[in-house]
C-alpha cells in the first residue's frame, strides 16, 4: 500500500472505532421492540443529526467529521420506514432552524405515510402515537 492508502486505511479504521463508540454511548440502536417501541428510531435519528451538528465549528467529538464533512451539503435518505424517518428528521431540522447543518436533498423511496388514521398494526407497534396528528407519521 502507498502512504496515501495507509493514511486512508487508518482514517477509516479510526472513524469506524469512533462511530462505534458514538453509537454505543449516544444511540439506542440495539434496543429492539417490544421493550423499546417504534418512536425510538425517530428519536435516535434526530439525536444523530444533532450530534453531527455539534461538528459545525470544527470542534466536535469526532475528528474525522471535523476534518472531512461538509455540513453545508447534507443529504438525508431512507427507504420505506427509513424514508419516513428521514422526512421526520428533515422537518425537525427545518423547525429547529439548525444553523450548523444545511440539508440540501431528501431522498425518500416508498415512504410510509398515512392517509387519515393509523391502522391497528401501527397502533400495536407504536402505542404512544397520538394518531393522524402525530408528526412522526
Amino acid at each position: 500500500m502507498s502512504t496515501t492508502q495507509n493514511e486512508l486505511a487508518q482514517v477509516i479504521k479510526n472513524h469506524s472505532l469512533n462511530l462505534s463508540t458514538f453509537i454505543k454511548e449516544n444511540l439506542r440502536l440495539a434496543q429492539l421492540a417490544p421493550e423499546h417501541q417504534l418512536p425510538i428510531a425517530y428519536d435516535d435519528s434526530w439525536a444523530g443529526l444533532l450530534w453531527i451538528a455539534k461538528h459545525s465549528n470544527g470542534n466536535g467529538p469526532e475528528p474525522w467529521i471535523n476534518e472531512y464533512a461538509d455540513l453545508g451539503r447534507v443529504i438525508l435518505a431512507g427507504e420505506s420506514a427509513g424514508g419516513t424517518i428521514a422526512h421526520y428528521v428533515a422537518v425537525q431540522a427545518g423547525a429547529a432552524a439548525l444553523p450548523a447543518v444545511a440539508i440540501k436533498r431528501l431522498l425518500i423511496v416508498h415512504p410510509y405515510f398515512w392517509a387519515k388514521e393509523p391502522d391497528k398494526f401501527y397502533r400495536y407497534i407504536c402505542p404512544t402515537s397520538s394518531g393522524a396528528d402525530d408528526p412522526k407519521l
